[in-house]
């Protein structure tokens, strides 16, 4: 894994994905503890957090935006809320 990947860790029944920051760090969607996904926005945390021990994979592309810009996109919208499990 390195800056700018697509990854991703399976939890039981779904996959959690995030924007691998290339410092350690992972941008993604995260919620409180038993309030439910619509509380959930956009954060940055470690990739310890994000991993919550499972083991972290990277999604394979042919075609995508450069690392650098994938990073921006996901920087930008950190702090952002109204998680949609459909969309």
């Amino acid at each position: 894994m390195s800056y700018g990947d697509h990854i991703y860790v399976r939890r039981f029944g779904y996959s959690h994905h995030g924007i691998d920051c290339g410092d350690g760090t992972v941008i993604h969607f995260s919620g409180e503890p038993g309030k439910g996904k619509r509380s959930a926005a956009i954060v940055r945390s470690s990739m310890e957090s994000f991993a919550q021990g499972g083991k972290v994979r990277t999604v394979a592309y042919g075609r995508r935006r450069s690392r650098k810009e994938t990073v921006a996109a996901a920087r930008r919208r950190v702090g952002e809320s109204g998680y949609n499990l459909v969309w």
